[in-house]
Order: structure tokens, then sequence, then C-alpha cells
């Protein structure tokens, strides 16, 4: 059994499917992503064992990671919106995406569309209007590029962030439009709009 010092130890969001083994403290965060506790040490970050599997050290770990310095805000007009980006070398920036709604405040009461392609960067749009619409596309694009040439790959996909919970969007794509299931909660979201 290996010990860590509790300081050392953050969460991390992965992809469900780069987890190797399941002898390691996790949390669901969405249909197909994970939080990982894991020990941020000084020459490697490493999973830790399941003898570390406990809500108050786990919930301190995500304080830890939230108060992580070395993040960068930026924002970028994209389709004719914002879209904000956080970005920094950390192999936990990508779990800021749990604290996207905070990125631009005040908070949206419609929730926020967040999308975490590598371990490097978030991309958020608050969803305050119908600009949400516009920003699926090129949000889309945008992750997939970063999934393709990034290390710490995560998700090529949509989430939504609302509650402090991210939901998968689950959606179709044609050549021509993005087709998101009418009975969803989301597509009745973007109806309320």
């Amino acid at each position: 059994m290996t010990t860590y010092d509790n300081d050392t130890l953050k969460v991390r969001l992965i992809a469900e499917s780069q987890l190797e083994t399941r002898e390691v403290v996790a949390r669901r965060a969405a249909d197909d992503l994970l939080l990982v506790l894991a020990a941020d040490l000084p020459d490697r970050v490493e999973s830790v064992g399941t003898e570390y599997d406990d809500d108050a050290i786990f919930a301190e770990a995500l304080v830890r990671t939230r108060s992580e310095q070395g993040l960068e805000l930026t924002r970028h007009a994209v389709a004719g919106s914002e879209l904000l980006m956080v970005s920094g070398d950390s192999y936990f920036t990508a779990t800021h995406a749990l604290w996207a709604a905070e990125f631009d405040p005040p908070e949206s009461e419609h929730g926020t569309l967040v999308a975490v392609p590598n371990r490097q960067v978030v991309f958020a749009h608050p969803i305050r209007d119908r600009s949400v619409v516009a920003m699926l596309t090129p949000m889309l694009e945008l992750a997939r590029r970063a999934v393709e040439r990034d290390p710490g790959q995560i998700s090529p996909n949509l989430y939504w962030l609302r509650e402090g919970t991210l939901a998968l969007i689950d959606l179709e794509e044609t050549e021509e439009q993005i087709i998101i299931p009418p009975a969803s909660e989301f597509a009745q979201l973007l109806n309320r709009l």
C-alpha cells in the first residue's frame, strides 16, 4: 500500500475509457467521465488506491484542485457570442469544468455549455439566451480538434453543467446540422429560450 501526504491529493477529470483499473478512488462526473483521486507528486501524477476512498478526503482534494494556481481565463468572440476558455499546464485543469458556471458571473439559471477535450483546457459558454444554439457547432469543432492534437485527451463531446453536475448532451450530426432529440431536457431548454 502506497502512502500519500493528503496535501498532494487532487481530483482529475478523465474519460471513463481511460481508467486502467477499478482499484482507484473514482466518482462519476458524467455518463462517460470520471473524477479520479490522484497524488500530484513532484515527478508524476498517480491515481490513488481504494484505501483512500473517503468522502472527506475526496472533498478536500476537490477544494485543493479548485484553488490550484496557474490557470488562465480568456474570452473569445465565436459565432456572434463569447466563448470562455480556461487553460493551464496542470493535469487537473479539466476538473475546473465542474466550476465553469462561475467563469462569467453571474451564474446562468439555465446552466453552462461545456467541453473538456483534454486535461489542459475547458471551453464554456453560459446559457443565457438562444446564442447557445450558434455555439454548438463551433464548440464541437474546437473540442474535436483539441482531442486530435493534444495530449491528455478526454472527450470530443459537449456537456450541460447545471447545479454542479455535468450531463452529456445527446446529439446527432448530419452534414448540415446538429440534431438534439426533442424529448431531451436540453432540447426542451433550447425551446424555452
